[in-house]
């Protein structure tokens, strides 16, 4: 089934925005210039072309539900949040299948690198 609930009622790429939004804080903490580069020229070539993919791949496996979904939901910025709240548990398990500690992993190493 299509993931719709939760953060998905806000966002349909949740994971390109967070990272965006880490990609950024980086950049912010560091000003230098390459990081700058990095964020302004390669995260929307890199993010913008998997995005496309993956929404390419979600309208041949959902079709119709996934464009009404599309209609709705913005794909990278929140533009409003539902006023009934985000009522969500977290999985640790479906994080794992996802891969999402691979991120987390990167945080860690880089925060290490900076603080060194």
């Amino acid at each position: 089934t299509l993931a719709s609930t939760g953060i998905y009622r806000i966002v349909r790429d949740r994971l390109y925005f967070c990272s965006f939004n880490i990609s950024l804080g980086f950049c912010l903490m560091c000003n230098t210039i390459p990081l700058w580069m990095y964020m302004l020229i390669f995260f929307p070539l890199c993010y913008g072309s998997a995005i496309k993919l993956e929404e390419r791949f979600l309208e041949k496996k959902f079709g119709d539900i996934f464009k009404e979904y599309k209609k709705s939901v913005p794909a990278f910025f929140p533009l409003k949040i539902p006023a009934s709240g985000l009522k969500t548990s977290f999985s640790l398990k479906l994080a794992l299948k996802n891969k999402e500690h691979h991120n987390w992993i990167f945080i860690l190493i880089l925060l290490f690198v900076l603080v060194k």
